[in-house]
């Protein structure tokens, strides 16, 4: 394999990797990992760090990395080595990862094909193959958009794609006759904006329907409502009490832990019913 290199200690980021020097940075096992090796993978455009504490756990972060990931919104998994590259791997096959690692175990990274990165972690090292760059880019907090309509036709459809396509924030716009449904992307940073998404659609004389979204956040509780806040935004979206919100609430910590969900807007309503949840990180609290 072209380009392979080996490293004990070794930081891996879209598009490669290089030697982690504990010395270059003044980290050691105590204090622990420095804001400035965080903040070299944080300059690659990564939204989720993956932080190894050895393989007996004695690398520690110190303090001022944790106030550094928390002010800055990044979720952080502070494993042990096995655990973190486990976590790597799942995490790479669907978004862009920063990670450490130190004193490798005899585990294999997977290729991530988001990244055409292939790294494999083993007792002599991290083994990089061919390696392609491109830009960071920003991510995204709304994953995923659909929007059910009635009414659906081959002509109307072509106008609702142009009637949502002018919405501010929204990226980029597909809509299927069958199922009679439309998909969206928003910009980076664009709170889902459930009304003028309605009002779009009603406006080619449509019917909306239900609307489905993902998104990545944190569980809150402001004046006994509770709500999901989007990553990068200021938009809470109220969650309907029921038994899936039970389950989530028993799994994370609200305001610390960031969570992917998807979540249903029923016709009429303003509250989201989670139907599925997946936890995806930790923000230092």
């Amino acid at each position: 394999m072209e380009g392979r290199q080996s490293f004990k200690d070794a930081k891996l980021f879209p598009g490669g990797a290089r030697e982690w020097d504990f010395p270059e940075t003044g980290t050691n096992h105590v204090p622990g990992v420095q804001p400035a090796d965080v903040e070299e993978l944080l300059q690659h455009g990564v939204p989720v760090v993956v932080l190894s504490k050895g393989i007996y756990e004695r690398l520690q972060v110190c303090p001022e990395t944790l106030q550094m990931l928390k002010t800055k919104g990044i979720p952080a998994y502070i494993l042990q080595t096995e655990d973190a590259v486990r976590r790597y791997n799942e995490l790479g096959e669907k978004e862009r990862v920063g990670a450490f690692f130190t004193r490798p175990a005899k585990q294999t990274a997977r290729r991530n094909p988001m990244r055409r990165q292939a790294c494999r972690l083993s007792g002599i090292g991290v083994a990089l193959g061919l390696v392609m760059y491109w830009a960071p880019v920003a991510p995204a907090e709304i994953r995923e958009v659909r929007l059910g309509v009635e009414g659906m036709c081959p002509e109307c459809a072509t106008e609702l794609e142009e009637a949502l396509s002018r919405v501010e924030g929204v990226a980029t716009v597909q809509v299927s006759v069958e199922p009679p449904q439309a998909r969206l992307t928003l910009k980076a940073g664009q709170p889902l904006e459930v009304a003028k998404l309605r009002r779009a659609v009603a406006g080619v004389e449509l019917t909306p329907t239900w609307i489905r979204f993902e998104a990545l956040g944190v569980l809150t509780i402001r004046e006994g409502t509770t709500g999901f806040r989007v990553q990068g935004t200021a938009q809470v979206i109220t969650l309907a009490s029921d038994r899936k919100l039970e389950e989530l609430m028993a799994t994370v910590r609200r305001d610390c832990e960031v969570v992917l969900i998807e979540g249903l807007i029923s016709p009429g309503e303003a509250t989201a019913r989670i139907e599925r949840f997946e936890v995806r990180g930790l923000l230092i609290c």
